[in-house]
Parts: structure tokens; C-alpha cells; sequence
């Protein structure tokens, strides 16, 4: 299943034994459905489309996120989603800034 998210964001999630990243994707909704939200199931790879100029998360489920790169960030919506996370995990889950994200893409790729 491809999704293609209005906004993205990077979480980390440090389980104690190991670091996983997910994708946070969100959509604006329309007049008659309020907006929403997906995490997928961990990146395994991601790639970069060039002529899309779009990341391709690849997940554990199969799953692709298809995210643009000027769409890096969160509504309103998505970040009280994500501050609820936060809040939950007690210190497990955290979001990546940009810059964040663009060293994890490296390390990612090495």
C-alpha cells in the first residue's frame, strides 16, 4: 500500500534495545471529515526521487510513504498527536527536526 502524506515527520523510538524509526504521516481533511493520521511499522530503506523530489520510506509491512521533501513537519492536528506520544512513552519516542532527519537519512544510507 503507497500513502502520501499532506505533512511528515521522522519519530525515533528507542524500545531499550534498539532504535526504531517511523514515519508520522498526516492529512488535511476536508469540509465534511476532520484531518488524520498514520505511523508505519518501521523504514527498512528509504529512497529519494529525484524527479518527484520525494523520500520513499520503505516499511517493515510492505508499506510505502511517498513524502514530499518541502512537506517535512506537522499540523496543529499531527502535533498534538505527536505530543501525545511523547507524553505516553515517557522519554521512548521522540520527533526529529529536519536537520534531525537529515543525518539519520545519511547514516541511514551508508
Amino acid at each position: 500500500m503507497e500513502y502520501n502524506p499532506d505533512k511528515w515527520m521522522i519519530l525515533k523510538i528507542n524500545d531499550g534495545n534498539s532504535i526504531i524509526y517511523k514515519v508520522f504521516g498526516s492529512w488535511y481533511g476536508g469540509f465534511l471529515d476532520g484531518d488524520s493520521w498514520r505511523v508505519n511499522s518501521g523504514i527498512t530503506k528509504i529512497m529519494f526521487d529525484k524527479k518527484t523530489n520525494s523520500y520513499r520510506f520503505y516499511g517493515e509491512s510492505g508499506s510505502i510513504y511517498i513524502c514530499h521533501r518541502d512537506c517535512y513537519g506537522v499540523s496543529a492536528y499531527g502535533s498534538s498527536v505527536i505530543e501525545g506520544f511523547i507524553k505516553k512513552a515517557d522519554g521512548k519516542i521522540k520527533s526529529l527536526s529536519e536537520e534531525q532527519f537529515l543525518e539519520m537519512w545519511t547514516r541511514f544510507n551508508k
